[in-house]
């Protein structure tokens, strides 16, 4: 989100949230090799809820 505000602010970018989601989605997939494998079911989690909105 912080990436996206300053993208919006400084970049003068229109805010979108299509945009702001898939990035999300994006930065939970990536953070995903930093969890137990016993937890990835989370990430998976996560990153649904960011595709339903």
């Amino acid at each position: 989100m912080w990436k996206h505000r300053n993208s919006v602010v400084f970049n003068e970018e229109q805010p979108c949230h299509g945009r702001l989601l898939a990035s999300c989605k994006e930065d939970a997939r990536l953070w995903s090799c930093r969890w137990p494998a016993a937890d990835r079911g989370i990430v998976d989690a996560w990153c649904s809820s960011f595709s339903i909105m």
